[in-house]
């Protein structure tokens, strides 16, 4: 009897990326991932017009800035860090086997609500801000798809079946989500406030807006995915059968095609100081916002069925009895939301040359990974030198959970360069289970 398996290496691989798999688009400025994103109170010029449109009317050293280009990355997960990746995943980690301990380890470093990775990658391709005006040219690319809850699967690679001849398991969310890129061009103006008839604890008011109109690039979006297992009754005692079902819809857009949809935002801003050395912000981020798709909008079904007598998951043969059904046809257009986040911060000039900040976020949908679960924080940046920044932040919650970020960077009167450094869940980079990175680049007239 041929030694089968019950799902390649092949295949397994390709399931953990797909249930895993998140993107996120939290567009992160270096010096406000250095801060965390605790940085909506004290964004001015450019980087308002991500953070608070609002802060545009603030003054600032220059009336003119150009951003030419400013970068950012992540990659992340929920469950593993460097340390536990040598541990596990190296030769010299674990010797070449697994013993039965390193199985419940892995396991239990698994949340319940699912094994996830996250990556992303940002880039501002151009910001201008002068005086209460802004515009901005980004590549934004945003997505969420829920990963399997349950941990049956990753326990049966492991260990194997165990099962009953009744055993049956079924799943029927193993990938749930949407992910997009656009480009999105974000035009900004604020306008200042007389607060002394009406609101004469406060001053320095002003409120903003950005028009955000986004060029659809690709767009996925998962309509139904399960998976299925159960033994075969009369069969071999070691056989059972799977059946994986996926089926996704896309808009995959060539250079020829382009736009492959066409959306719009808004964002709104408000903000005002209080007692001199308190500053407060609040704004509302891709209100009302939308993209239509209307161009190469396929669906894609894929189906993969078999059968297997041992499982094995290092070497076997593949079964007679393998079905792979994948088809795609045209579809008709359609719309998705945009994340959309509330945001409120607070600044506290502590000394000339240090300020505390402070930032809550609340997302108000689901859309693309956006989460329910508030995120709060608090930063620090401090002047040592005029010219030498050094920042830092500590935040909670959200779609990143505990992140912790450093950076540095040069002030000049006409030139800003930022460097950023983030950490997800750790506070040692071996420790931490992802990193983000940023840096930019910014001339002042």
């Amino acid at each position: 009897m041929k030694t089968k398996k019950l799902i390649s290496i092949k295949i397994i691989i390709t399931l953990l990326l797909l249930w895993t798999l998140t993107v996120t688009g939290q567009s992160f400025d270096p010096a406000a991932l250095a801060m965390t994103g605790n940085y909506s109170a004290i964004s001015r010029g450019v980087s308002a017009m991500t953070w608070n449109p609002a802060n545009l009317a603030l003054e600032r050293n220059k009336s003119l800035e150009f951003n030419f280009l400013s970068i950012s990355g992540q990659i992340y997960n929920n469950s593993f860090s460097i340390s536990d990746y040598n541990r596990y995943f190296t030769e010299e980690g674990h010797h070449g086997v697994w013993s039965d301990g390193d199985k419940h380890d892995m396991l239990d470093l698994i949340p319940g609500d699912g094994l996830k990775l996250t990556t992303d990658i940002a880039i501002n391709l151009l910001g201008v801000a002068y005086k209460n005006y802004g515009f901005s040219v980004q590549l934004v690319n945003q997505a969420g798809i829920t990963t399997i809850k349950d941990k049956t699967p990753f326990d049966i690679v492991l260990f194997g079946p165990n099962l009953t001849r009744d055993y049956q398991y079924h799943d029927n969310i193993i990938e749930s989500g949407e992910a997009y890129s656009a480009l999105k061009m974000s035009f900004g103006y604020a306008y200042s406030l007389e607060s002394d008839d009406y609101l004469p604890f406060l001053e320095d008011m002003a409120i903003g807006v950005n028009l955000n109109y986004f060029l659809g690039l690709h767009v996925a979006q998962n309509i139904e995915s399960e998976v299925g297992l159960r033994r075969i009754p009369g069969e071999d005692d070691e056989s059972a059968e799977y059946v994986i079902n996926i089926e996704n819809r896309y808009a995959n857009v060539e250079f020829s095609s382009f736009p492959g949809g066409h959306g719009l935002s808004f964002d709104l801003g408000a903000t005002a100081k209080y007692e001199d050395d308190w500053r407060f912000s609040l704004s509302l981020i891709n209100l009302f916002g939308f993209i239509r798709w209307t161009t190469d909008v396929e669906t894609q079904k894929l189906i993969v069925a078999d059968s297997a007598l041992s499982w094995d998951v290092i070497t076997s043969e593949e079964s007679d009895n393998k079905i792979d059904y994948d088809t795609t046809h045209a579809s008709e257009a359609f719309v998705t939301s945009l994340p959309i986040t509330l945001r409120l911060g607070a600044s506290y000039n502590l000394l000339d040359n240090l300020t505390l900040t402070a930032d809550y976020a609340q997302a108000l949908n689901t859309s693309f990974g956006n989460r329910y679960r508030p995120r709060i924080g608090v930063g620090a940046q401090y002047y040592p030198i005029p010219w030498l920044p050094l920042r830092g932040g500590l935040s909670l919650g959200g779609k990143e959970g505990f992140m912790f970020g450093i950076g540095t960077g040069l002030t000049f009167e006409n030139f800003d360069f930022d460097l950023s450094y983030a950490m997800n869940n750790g506070m040692w980079p071996t420790h931490s289970e992802g990193m983000f990175t940023a840096l930019g680049f910014k001339f002042k007239f």
